[in-house]
């Protein structure tokens, strides 16, 4: 046998995975090639070295694990409670919102219905002092309900 053949299978025969023969074979080799034998010892050497590294233990259900996140990811099955929370909240304060605008305008509109009466020499006072204001010439109790009610 040679060189070259061994080499191709000293791993095999390293792990004792060769046919009866073959083995016999590169075991013959080894023993009379002195070359042979000094790769065989290192390889020999390096191969075992691994077995000694302590192997990480490996979850059996790892995979199951994955796929259930995966799945859980794809498929929520309730919307949690802080969604719920914040829709609510959106809700709540559309609500308050047209309450306060409901509120302004019927408010709004009762002050404006309210009319506040003035004495007639009031009345003359302030026409008159608009009348000075935009050199106006006449001024009646016309005007003064037309200021009022800015018509």
């Amino acid at each position: 046998m040679d060189c070259k053949l061994v080499h191709i299978n000293l791993i095999g025969f390293i792990e004792q995975s060769l046919p009866d023969e073959l083995f016999a074979e590169v075991n013959k080799h080894i023993g009379e090639c002195a070359h042979c034998q000094a790769l065989f010892q290192n390889v020999n050497s390096t191969y075992n070295s691994y077995e000694k590294i302590l192997k990480p233990t490996v979850n059996p259900f790892i995979y199951t694990r994955i796929e259930q996140r995966l799945h859980t990811k794809r498929h929520p099955e309730i919307v949690p409670q802080s969604m719920m929370f914040r829709r609510v909240q959106s809700i709540a304060a559309t609500v308050l919102i047209l309450v306060g605008v409901s509120l302004g305008v019927f408010l709004g509109k009762n002050l404006s219905g309210s009319s506040f009466t003035l004495s007639s020499s009031e009345k003359t006072e302030r026409l008159n002092a608009y009348a000075a204001e935009y050199n106006l010439t006449s001024v009646s109790e016309e005007n003064y309900d037309v200021l009022l009610n800015n018509e």
